[in-house]
Parts: structure tokens; sequence; C-alpha cells
């Protein structure tokens, strides 16, 4: 019973307040304050619906040019049971402003639904407006979300309520693995190729004076030979000749292959240096 009573009292001071708003909506008509009187409407209408509320509210909105609101609220007088020349009226208006405008049907009971901070209407409900991207605001108990809708001047879209308030899975886009930092690249000049390089060369050049040791000893014994003509003088003389072509074979060999070692690794470094590049966005390009 306290339940029922505090009802109806809710009730009966909506009502009370309806009627106050549009005793002052149609005060501003009559000065001249057609925007006034268009909000004090859409207030009563809020506070209590009815048909005769609306059509009043869509009326002011008609005079004022706002086509979208004015469809809103003849569309809502008719669905609220507009009868007679109202009737008539609502629908002829209703007609002329829709053709120049879109609509979306929004299907469902026990919400509420308002276009782009327009006026706020309970579901199911007609909403219209002009070619083009509209923020749709819906509500239902502590349930709240807010679709874009796309509006196409004669087409109307279609919308269920619970639908629009039903949970959505996450899709966030996925993060992309983090970029790694470009590597620093490291010289490893010099290296050990670089190294075994300059010992070949070292070597070539102790060879080289080497043999040039060993090539004067063999002159001066084949001088001893050619003088003395005895076999020790031949063995001696000999044994430093061969001494002298080995030594020159090793000097010549040791040089030449450190020679290589060392080309081989200016051109390695060089090479090494361009043949992988990794970029910004993480790819490697190898020239």
């Amino acid at each position: 019973i306290m339940l029922a009573t505090a009802t109806a009292y809710a009730g009966e001071q909506e009502v009370a307040e309806a009627r106050q708003a549009y005793r002052e909506a149609t005060a501003a008509v009559q000065a001249g304050d057609l925007d006034k009187a268009l909000e004090l409407f859409e207030r009563a209408a809020a506070a209590s619906p009815h048909a005769a509320t609306h059509l009043a509210a869509g009326r002011t909105a008609f005079t004022l040019g706002n086509k979208a609101r004015a469809a809103d609220h003849f569309t809502r007088a008719l669905q609220l049971g507009l009868e007679g020349a109202d009737a008539k009226e609502a629908k002829t208006k209703l007609d002329q402003v829709s053709a120049q405008l879109g609509s979306v049907r929004i299907t469902g009971t026990g919400g509420t639904v308002r276009m782009d901070g327009g006026t706020r209407l309970p579901t199911p409900a007609i909403l219209h407006g002009v070619s083009g991207a509209h923020a749709l605001e819906i509500t239902k108990g502590d349930q709240r979300a807010t679709v874009t809708v796309e509006l196409e001047i004669g087409g109307q879209k279609a919308i269920d309520l619970d639908e629009a308030l039903a949970p959505k899975a996450d899709t966030a886009p996925a993060i992309p693995p983090p970029v790694p930092d470009k590597p620093e690249r490291v010289s490893s000049f010099p290296n050990a190729l670089t190294w075994v390089g300059v010992t070949g060369l070292v070597l070539g050049g102790l060879g080289g004076g080497a043999t040039a040791g060993v090539g004067v000893a063999a002159l001066s014994a084949k001088d001893d030979f050619l003088a003395s003509r005895t076999q020790e003088d031949f063995d001696t003389a000999e044994s430093l000749e061969m001494g002298t072509n080995i030594s020159i074979g090793l000097s010549v060999g040791f040089g030449v292959l450190g020679a290589s070692l060392l080309l081989g690794s200016v051109f390695m470094e060089e090479d090494a240096a361009a043949t992988t590049a990794l970029t910004a966005d993480g790819f490697v390009i190898r020239f």
C-alpha cells in the first residue's frame, strides 16, 4: 500500500510539473519567445508524455525550422494516439519535414533514447536527423551506450535497444611487439685475420733479411771453392746456395700470404657493415 501510495504521489507530481511547464510554454509562445517555448514544451513532455504536448512541441520546432525535432515530436504525438484534425496536421507536417531527413527506429521497451543531445524519448521511438553521422545515446536503468549511426535522406536505420546495450567483446587492437633498437655495430677491426696477415708480412721481411745474409755467404763460399777446388768448399757452397733458395721461397710465400690476409680482412670489414641493416620498422634489409 505504501509503495502504491508513493508511486501515485510521484505520478501526481510529474503531472503537476508537466502542466506548469506547459502553461509557461504557452505564455512564451504568446510572448514570441519560441526557443524558450520549445524547451518548456519538451520539459512538459518528458515529465508526463501526452500527445497534445508533443504536438505543441512539434509545431514550435516546425516554426523555428528545426525539422528533425519537429519530426520527432510529430511522430511521438501520433504514436500516443493523436486524433482528428490534429492528427491530420501532424501527419502532413511530418511528411513535409521527413522528406528532407533520415531516421532511425529504436525497438525494445523500458529505455530512453536521444540523438545529438536533443529530445530524450522513451522507447520504442523514431528519431530523425539530416544526412550524416549522429550520436545516439541509449539508456535503460543503469545501462548506457552511445552508438554512432549514419543517416541518409529518406532512409531508415533500425537499432535494437537490448542489443545496443549488450556488453561488447574486447576489441582492443593487439599491441604489436616492441621494435628492437638498432644495434650499435662494434667494429672488430683489427680482427684475427689482420693479425695473421701482419705476422706473415713480418715473417716475410725477416725471411728476406735472412735470404740476403745466406746469399752473401753462398757467394763467398763459391769463390772459395773456385780458388781451392776442394770437396769441402764445394759442399759448403752447395749447402749455402740451397739455403738461399729455400729462404727466398719462404720469404716470398710469407709476404704474399700476409698481404693477401690483410686485404681480405679489410674487404670483410666493409662487407659486414653493408650486409645487414635494421630499419626502424624492425625489417632486415640485405644488400
